[in-house]
């Protein structure tokens, strides 16, 4: 079973970390790093990994596998369980606190992507 595969309770809401900026551009730019079958896309499997390494550049053990599956499930604007680049962006930008996204205005502007 994957662990990242986890029910996400309704409601629930991930923390907001303290996370640097520079941090934050380095994991922009490694996305295709984190992207290790190279599909263009993050799955939980890779998001879980990605954030492992952002979390431990900052000092921070990695975040619990619910609340990987639960920032999946927010960013995850087209359904198919896997995060783009843009998504991908959003989720660090929010998860470090630099800027708050309501998902269904999130999902109104990704339209236009």
């Amino acid at each position: 079973m994957n662990p990242y595969a986890v029910p996400v309770p309704p409601n629930y809401v991930p923390r907001t970390y303290n996370l640097s900026k520079d941090a934050i551009k380095r994991a922009k730019k490694n996305f295709s790093v984190f992207d290790a079958n190279k599909t263009g896309r993050i799955d939980h499997n890779e998001l879980g990994n990605a954030l492992a390494r952002v979390f431990g550049e900052n000092g921070l053990p990695p975040p619990a596998p619910q609340d990987v599956a639960a920032l999946l499930h927010k960013y995850d604007v087209s359904g198919d369980q896997q995060l783009d680049k843009k998504e991908f962006s959003r989720l660090l930008k929010e998860l470090s606190g630099q800027k708050k996204y309501d998902k269904n205005s999130y999902k109104k502007k990704s339209k236009h992507y």
